[in-house]
């Protein structure tokens, strides 16, 4: 699981072009959008960066997000 921050993501449409890009990497990629607060979790087996830059070079700057889950 993979979270990133997000622009640019304001309907449906939106959501749906970064769907495609992230699913042209990994077609069983599950994606839940966080658009108020610009965030994108991603459940998929390919690298976050390449799911970086293919959603980014749709027209949505994304950034990879390290999530730490110390105790």
């Amino acid at each position: 699981m993979s979270f990133f921050t997000i622009s640019g993501v304001t309907c449906g449409g939106c959501e749906a072009r970064v769907t495609r890009a992230a699913k042209a990497l990994d077609a069983n990629a599950v994606l839940r959008f966080s658009a108020d607060r610009r965030q994108l979790e991603v459940i998929s087996a390919a690298d976050p960066d390449d799911l970086a830059e293919a959603i980014t070079a749709q027209g949505y700057p994304t950034m990879p997000v390290t999530v730490s889950g110390g105790r």
